[in-house]
């Protein structure tokens, strides 16, 4: 009887708990390789399927071929699944990469070996559970990369030897025979045309030694890997180079920042930078058919002006003289600008234009060579589409503009010393060191998305010092439990507070959010790395079903996720977060 009972009650215990279904791609396949001492990443759970071992991933494509420009500016990185389990283990995990691309010489050109630093890197996907570790590797600038400058081990004639990082033939001798080893694309080749394909891709590992070490391919087969370098900018990868006249061959207006354009096309970074300054612009389209011009964040402006009123019935009376005179004074300003540059003590020069006042002529009404400087500053900003009217504003708030010559090109194609236009070249955004992912912040679990604001509007900083007559009270009405086991909540119709958490400077309660300084403009890969928050021993559990709780622990830094709920209060269904109702379907703040 007792063997009964205890069976029924085994019996009702296990068929109260969720039905649970774990999958381990790497369960799927049997393993024959030898057992390390090694320990593997205790977070790994599989991994996305990218439908391959190792591909390149570009722009959300994944491939065993990658065709970037010369001149890229894209983040490239190293995806699949023998990537993710050879970076499951510890060791390789935090180890360094370099990847080599060699490519095949021609008659003409002998491309050189390009050696760049390939970072290890993870990423989280809580809504399936998973951890995906990749590389990311640096093909978009020279920064870090001289890091691979460095011997590696070969194998030549059976015997494993150290070869020096000059030594591309493994004969032991720095030659002419060597080809020569370059940190970015741009410098592979300076003759080259069209698309340049790689001959190899090789992967090294380094082991917190001077040599690099030759990734197996057994571990990553990366013997399919193919790069292409696009030397004419058409892969769409990058800065692309081009021209007025090849672009309104195509059918655009004109070429602004190395990609063809059409005058007054929304630039679609800056309606995402502030979108509410985007509507107040469009606005005044009604009111201006030049208003685009005074927005040179939101929209493409041309040097050469496109029209913008109805052309009059009238023709010019010297198209071909008004074009020259144009082109004359361009040049003029374009000989001026060059001779501040370098007679400036200022980087940029537009800092201190004043102190050197440049001597050459130019085509302007000033009555003196300062006066004269100015003009040719103010036109610069005005042509490249900056909306300042003061010059001193456009230094202050528009970027250091300069002016590049489109010379005209021969039946071949190459360029001739003929100067027939003048585009407008915007600086490059300075480079962030690499690794740019070794940022990590610590955000404390009871963090709120909000900043803290006292009642009279004012933001309060608890870590600085607050000034006498400050007052330090939460905006809103104040949210706290009647009782200590937080189940009677002092509310009323509608409080935020009850979702934000109640502050105070002390920080014994909620904490207003973290902030981040971060550049304009520039694209950051945020991910949560690791953290957890425990469950409240004393709080009381779900009225509805006592498996679930208002506090649930949550792991991985996020707490608790807005995935798998149902409209049912009493069952598990997909509920894999064990949270109640109303906090698993609205995903409390708080959390």
């Amino acid at each position: 009887m007792k063997w009964g009972i205890l069976l029924s009650l085994i019996f009702l215990f296990v068929s109260c708990l969720p039905e649970q279904t774990v999958t381990d791609r790497n369960a799927e396949s049997t393993s024959s390789s030898t057992s390390t001492d090694d320990s593997t990443l205790g977070d790994s759970n599989g991994s996305l399927d990218f439908g391959g071992n190792v591909l390149w991933l570009n722009s959300g494509l994944t491939s065993t071929t990658l065709t970037i420009d010369f001149d890229n500016k894209k983040t490239i990185y190293l995806v699949g699944d023998q990537v993710h389990d050879y970076l499951t283990k510890s060791s390789n995990y935090s180890s360094d990469y370099c990847v080599e691309i060699r490519f095949t010489a021609t008659s003409s050109n002998t491309p050189k070996r390009l050696r760049v630093k390939a970072t290890p890197s993870f990423s989280n996907n809580f809504s399936q559970g998973l951890i995906t570790r990749y590389l990311r590797v640096n093909l978009a600038s020279s920064v870090g990369n001289d890091f691979c400058d460095r011997s590696s081990e070969e194998r030549v004639n059976g015997s494993t030897v150290t070869i020096t990082s000059g030594d591309s033939d493994y004969d032991g001798d720095e030659d002419s025979n060597d080809v020569d080893l370059v940190f970015k694309p741009s410098d592979v080749c300076t003759g080259c045309l069209n698309i340049l394909a790689s001959s190899d891709v090789i992967i090294y590992q380094n082991n917190d030694t001077e040599v690099l070490e030759r990734v197996s391919t057994a571990s990553i087969d990366y013997s399919e890997l193919v790069a292409r370098l696009d030397f004419n900018g058409n892969s769409g990868s990058g800065s692309s180079s081009c021209s007025d006249l090849s672009c309104q061959g195509q059918g655009f207006d004109c070429c602004v920042q190395g990609q063809c354009v059409n005058e007054k096309s929304v630039k679609v970074s800056g309606v995402n930078a502030d979108p509410t300054g985007f509507v107040e612009a469009e606005q005044e389209k009604f009111n201006d058919s030049n208003w685009y011009k005074r927005y040179p964040q939101f929209y493409y402006i041309c040097l050469e002006q496109a029209p913008v009123d109805p052309p009059d019935t009238d023709e010019p009376d010297d198209p071909v003289g008004d074009a020259d005179d144009r082109l004359e004074e361009l040049t003029s300003d374009y000989n001026c600008l060059i001779e501040l540059d370098q007679n400036s003590d200022s980087d940029p020069f537009h800092l201190d234009f004043t102190s050197s006042t440049p001597t050459c002529s130019s085509v302007c009404t000033g009555s003196d060579a300062a006066s004269c400087t100015e003009e040719i500053m103010l036109r610069l900003y005005e042509n490249c589409g900056c909306s300042e009217t003061t010059l001193t504003n456009a230094v202050n708030n528009c970027p250091a503009y300069t002016y590049d010559p489109v010379f005209q090109t021969d039946a071949s194609g190459q360029e001739t010393t003929t100067v027939i236009s003048y585009t407008c070249n915007t600086p490059e955004v300075a480079e962030t060191p690499l690794p740019f992912s070794d940022l990590e912040v610590t955000v404390n679990s009871r963090s709120a998305p909000h900043r803290f604001f006292n009642e009279d509007g004012t933001e309060i900083d608890p870590t600085e010092s607050i000034d006498d007559g400050v007052s330090t009270t939460q905006e809103g009405t104040e949210f706290l439990y009647l009782d200590d086991a937080y189940i009677f909540p002092r509310n009323s119709d509608f409080n935020m507070n009850s979702i934000l958490g109640q502050m105070n400077v002390q920080l014994t309660q909620a904490r207003p959010a973290v902030t981040i300084d971060l550049e304009f403009d520039k694209q950051y890969l945020i991910t949560t790395r690791n953290g957890s928050y425990i469950s409240c021993p004393d709080c009381a559990r779900d009225p509805w079903f006592s498996n679930f709780s208002p506090f649930p622990t949550a792991s991985n830094g996020v707490g608790l996720q807005a995935i798998g709920y149902t409209t049912r209060r009493d069952t598990f269904e997909t509920n894999i977060t064990l949270g109640n109702y109303e906090d698993t379907k609205f995903n409390r703040a708080c959390y």
